[in-house]
Parts: C-alpha cells; sequence; structure tokens
C-alpha cells in the first residue's frame, strides 16, 4: 500500500526533523495505515509560479522513473500544497527515507577509520553513473552533483534534489526548469 499522489497531512504523524536547508526543510514521518517511515520535505515558496515549477519537476522525474525503470533517484510519492496565513505557499512533498545522505557517511565512516575500498566505490560509482545516463538520454541535466543529494536507501545510493534541474533539447539549449 502507497499514499496517495494528493495526500492528507493528518495521516502522517512526524517522528523528528532530519535535514534542513534553503530548499526547506525534511522530516521522518509514519503513515498511520500502516506504519511505514516516509520522508517529508516542507518548503516554504512565495509565488504560484514557483509551485507550478516544482509540480512540473516532481511530474519529469515521475515520467522519468516510469520510462525508464530506473530505481537511481528518489522516490517522491505525491505533493500537497497549501496557502498560509502570509499568503505563503507551504509546499509539501512526500518522499522515500533514505538512511543517510553519502557525505555523512563519508564522514561517519572516516571517523572509525573505515574507508572505502576501491571494489565498493565501483559498485558506488557504477549505480550513480548508470542513474546520470539516463537521465542525459532523457534530456535532463542534475546541474548539483554532490555527496549530500546521493541518498542511500537499503545499500543503494540514489540521486535526489532536482532543484537546479532542467531538461535541454538538441544544442544544449535549456527549455524547462
Amino acid at each position: 500500500d502507497l499514499p496517495e499522489s494528493n495526500f492528507n497531512l493528518s495521516e502522517f504523524v512526524t517522528i523528528s526533523q532530519i535535514g534542513k536547508g534553503t530548499e526547506g526543510t525534511i522530516y521522518s514521518v509514519k503513515w498511520k495505515k500502516n506504519n511505514k517511515k516516509y520522508a517529508l520535505k516542507k518548503g516554504i515558496l512565495r509565488l504560484l509560479e514557483t509551485v507550478q515549477k516544482r509540480k512540473e519537476e516532481i511530474k519529469m522525474l515521475k515520467n522519468f522513473r516510469k520510462n525508464t525503470g530506473s530505481d537511481g533517484i528518489i522516490i517522491t510519492f505525491g505533493e500537497l500544497c497549501v496557502k498560509n496565513k502570509l499568503n505563503y505557499y507551504d509546499f509539501y512533498e512526500l518522499m522515500e527515507l533514505a538512511e543517510m545522505d553519502w557525505d555523512h557517511a563519508i564522514y561517519n565512516r572516516a571517523q572509525i577509520h573505515l574507508y572505502y575500498e576501491e571494489n565498493e566505490l565501483i559498485d558506488i560509482m557504477a549505480q550513480i553513473v548508470k542513474t546520470f545516463s539516463l537521465l542525459q538520454k532523457n534530456h535532463i541535466t542534475h546541474r548539483d552533483i554532490k555527496p549530500q543529494n546521493i541518498m542511500i536507501v537499503n545499500g543503494n545510493f540514489k540521486i535526489c534534489d532536482f532543484g537546479n534541474a532542467r531538461i535541454l533539447k538538441r544544442g544544449g539549449l535549456c527549455v524547462q526548469r
């Protein structure tokens, strides 16, 4: 059972805050229906145009997953937009929950002197490169590649944060955010 794409916040219980950045705050939440955990990102958007761009981005990524069968990007199950008291928009995204980002994994391993072996790095890079190759074949460029935007889910490395992504057409010109 998966949450509907147009979910209701009251269906979820907040467990903890797991991240904060310029794009918003991310919480670990539990769905009351089956006690499964998800990530819920809350951003505050000033313009309706920005809300539409975020919705288009989510649609683009859903289409990418559907068309390619790729499991190399963090799944977004749905979004919710609520106008707040200040006439801004609270924009929520319900996503697959990762254990941590690769930046934290690298740091944690360094703290205990457990450095990656060559074969481990080759496997990680193969997963990442496969996803970026599929993105490129689908004319999507990420534009913000860094360990903080690579999530670990059940030992698999997945790309997230497509806020700077662009869809390219021939000649490399940007046609859509």
